[in-house]
């Protein structure tokens, strides 16, 4: 630990003014630095008394540091006004910041510390640290007030005769990744060499109380047992069910106990008042993740129990940590397992008992051979009803997935000069002449592109008319003049959609192939109108507007028809002599979302005097189903909630609202219609409807049922593993 000093010659050698030399070096690890006080003979060599001065930085570093009792414990030393001597880089994350350099901790003034070479413009003081109560600047750092723990740790008391704790609040961890609001439990005493010193250990609360933790199952047990009510013994039942989802046994059961915790913790099981029940093994210790059997017996005492037929027993079964070892003081919360045993008296046998004891074999037989040909019909019925459903929701989502690729019926399109020329609205059977006809998704993009299609979307104000009184049919002609004056359109490549003259109105089965195309009509057309100027039901006598047109489950298909499509940037409103946008209009999307909570026409009138014996809402299905999922297929690249289950989607987007935004602002691009129906899906796309038949009766079917979960696990397997998000 010395270095070779200057030899000297002479008896006077050691009185010399340097006699007292000073000797600076680095020591062996651990990291210690070492100053040497000698005094020299005449020769140079070192005698006298050496005093060492051991850093208590380096010492911090080679035995604080390693604490790792738990995954966040921390250690520091601080002095009586909380002035900062050492502190570990997790204390330093946790308390303070990561960000925090060494010099801005123990050298706030940025003094440079003197020595024999450089002794000006220095200072031989002790450097000035940071005090540990600046962690209470919440803006800078954790916001932590160790006020409380400082005054207790140099109160009186030090690490030779008590270690204190506390809980102290961090309203903000840097170390945790701007985790707020957690709680830390320190350890601290003051030094009983140095008492103007103190250390201070941490860790989060939560690893303390989660690092023994017992798991038990079951967490009843229940045991039965019969008694003749002549002599009174005791009979074992075998063992039974329960369909309460706890363990029923005869004579013995097995709880399995589970250290979930990260550390090895002594048990104890005990039996509290009970003369009928033993466990064994007693005690033990677990380690991390080791399960250990207690074997229950059943050990019941022969006593009368007559006096009752039915006779229950009850006691707790405690697993606690065992408190005559040391660790297991620590850890003292019991996990109980409730034991139950019930006794039952068995009466006399009657004349029926004994007739089924004697005879009861010849008339089980029989009986079993009717019940199995009954069980073997029934299980038939319900195979073929199963398979049955499942071909048929199978073809529905299929033809719900061909809806989004190509047309089953044609695009029928009328140009807006011959749509003025009718004067008034024609069905798709007379305007089949003066009618464009596109026959593929191909023909629909590349015409749309060149040309400007605009959908018309109107309610029906008579049961076999859709315009009597020819109101509408003036709005939708005002409403291609401005569009045209508005976007300067030429009139000659303008041309209309509206569901009288383009989808077939007198043969049904064709009328539905075009509605199951109603996603590729949408997705294509330059312009969405909705046509809902005030006017009188021809049949009802009561006025069309705006409000009884969102009200209407067709106008409400037609609208989600073209917002899964584009979204609601070209969505417009047709009234008497203006054309307003409806993005514009407030709260206008809050119900066109909700297709099947509409009215419908077949409803009101109770499905009677109808071609067919379906609702209106079960031919909306297909195309519904198809247009959600090629929105699911267009948000999937970055929508996490696409690839999940539905069930998971609707949670995930309900936690994820942060905030309750406008609909009409939403809902201008498709993924925030997306976003907008996974918060609402079952209620967008209802499981069951009512039905009322033409009777009266109301009968309860299904709509949607599972579609939603099979298609999600149809697009999940079809869709490829990304590894790269940009592929």
């Amino acid at each position: 630990y010395f270095r070779a000093a200057p030899s000297c010659e002479g008896d006077d050698c050691a009185l010399r003014t340097d006699d007292l030399r000073p000797y600076w070096m680095m020591g062996t690890r651990p990291q210690t630095t070492v100053v040497s006080k000698v005094t020299l003979d005449h020769r140079g060599h070192p005698m006298g008394t050496v005093t060492l001065d051991v850093s208590i930085g380096a010492l911090g570093k080679r035995f604080l540091d390693p604490i790792h009792s738990t995954p966040t414990s921390y250690a520091l030393i601080v002095d009586r006004s909380g002035g900062i001597k050492f502190l570990t880089p997790r204390a330093k994350s946790y308390i303070f910041s990561p960000n925090l350099t060494e010099k801005a901790i123990y050298n706030v003034d940025g003094m440079r510390r003197c020595t024999n070479g450089q002794p000006h413009n220095c200072t031989w003081e002790p450097l000035q640290s940071m005090s540990l109560l600046e962690a209470r600047n919440e803006s800078q750092y954790s916001g932590a007030n160790f006020e409380n723990v400082l005054q207790k740790m140099f109160g009186g008391n030090n690490c030779s005769t008590a270690v204190q704790k506390q809980v102290v609040r961090f309203p903000r961890v840097w170390g945790d990744q701007g985790e707020r609001n957690s709680s830390h439990l320190v350890s601290f005493c003051a030094f009983s060499s140095v008492p103007e010193w103190g250390l201070i250990i941490g860790t989060k609360e939560e690893d303390i109380t989660n690092a023994a933790k017992f798991g038990v199952s079951p967490r009843k047990i229940l045991f039965n047992h019969t008694i003749e009510e002549r002599d009174n013994s005791m009979r074992t039942l075998l063992q039974e069910s329960d369909n309460t989802g706890h363990m029923v046994v005869s004579k013995q059961a097995a709880v399995t106990i589970h250290n979930t915790g990260r550390i090895s913790l002594p048990f104890k099981v005990d039996i509290s008042n009970c003369r009928f029940f033993r466990a064994e093994p007693r005690k033990g210790t677990l380690k991390p993740g080791e399960r250990k059997v207690v074997t229950v017996k059943l050990t019941p005492q022969h006593e009368n129990y007559t006096t009752a037929h039915e006779t229950e027993f009850q006691t707790v079964l405690h697993v606690r940590s065992n408190l005559q070892e040391p660790r297991g003081n620590c850890f003292k919360r019991a996990v109980d397992v409730k034991l139950v045993m019930k006794i039952k008296i068995r009466k006399n046998r009657s004349w029926l008992q004994n007739f089924i004891i004697d005879h009861g074999a010849w008339v089980l037989v029989p009986a079993i051979l009717v019940l199995i040909a009954g069980v073997f019909k029934m299980s038939s019925y319900l195979i073929r009803k199963h398979f049955k459903r499942e071909a048929r929701q199978t073809k529905i989502i299929e033809e719900a997935l061909k809806s989004t690729k190509d047309m089953q019926f044609p695009m029928v399109l009328v140009s807006a000069v011959g749509f003025k020329r009718l004067g008034r609205l024609v069905s798709h059977e007379e305007v089949l002449r003066d009618s464009t006809w596109l026959y593929s998704v191909d023909e629909v993009q590349t015409f749309c592109k060149e040309k400007r299609v605009v959908f018309v979307s109107h309610q029906w104000t008579g049961w076999d008319a859709p315009d009597p009184m020819n109101v509408q049919y003036n709005a939708m002609v005002m409403a291609l003049k401005t569009l045209q004056t508005q976007e300067d359109w030429e009139e000659e490549d303008m041309y209309v959609w509206v569901d009288y003259s383009s989808i077939p109105q007198k043969h049904p089965p064709t009328q539905a192939l075009a509605i199951n195309s109603l996603t590729v009509y949408a997705s294509n057309v330059a312009a969405f109108v909705v046509v809902a100027p005030e006017v009188l039901h021809k049949d009802l006598n009561e006025t069309c507007g705006k409000e009884s047109y969102q009200q209407r489950a067709w106008c409400r298909a037609e609208q989600l028809a073209h917002l899964l499509a584009v979204g609601s940037k070209n969505m417009y409103l047709a009234e008497e002599d203006r054309l307003t946008s409806l993005t514009d209009i407030d709260g206008w999307f809050k119900d066109s979302i909700y297709v099947f909570h509409g009215d419908l026409t077949c409803c009101r009138r109770g499905h009677s005097g109808l071609t067919n014996a379906h609702c209106d809402k079960e031919l909306l299905v297909t195309p519904m189903l198809g247009l959600w999922a090629e929105l699911c297929r267009k948000c999937s690249g970055d929508s996490e909630p696409a690839r999940k289950s539905v069930n998971e989607v609707v949670r995930k987007a309900r936690k994820t609202m942060a905030v309750t935004m406008d609909l009409s602002e939403k809902l201008t691009e498709v993924k925030d219609v997306h976003h907008e129906l996974g918060v609402k899906l079952h209620e967008v796309f209802p499981r069951e409807f009512d039905f009322e038949n033409g009777g009266g009766r109301t009968e309860r079917r299904p709509l949607f049922g599972d579609l939603l979960d099979r298609l999600q696990i149809l697009q999940h397997k079809e869709e490829p593993t990304r590894e790269d998000p940009d592929i």
